[in-house]
């Protein structure tokens, strides 16, 4: 068994991603407070099952083009 991880999903695959150190300590955070992991985290929020700030992003960026 290995110490300080989860079973992993056979249907999960292993990917690179980079962010900053601030963003990393920030989804440490945000996964701390939901009680899943920082993998679980992204997952859920790119199914939609956690809302992010894309639509807000996505307004300002249509905003700029107008």
């Amino acid at each position: 068994m290995a110490r300080g991880r989860p079973k992993s999903d056979k249907n999960a695959k292993t990917v690179s991603l980079s962010v900053t150190p601030e963003a990393w300590e920030l989804l440490r955070q945000k996964a701390q407070n939901l009680g899943i992991t920082r993998s679980e985290l992204v997952e859920r929020v790119a199914r939609g099952q956690i809302q992010s700030d894309l639509s807000v992003a996505a307004e300002i960026q249509s905003l700029g083009e107008c």
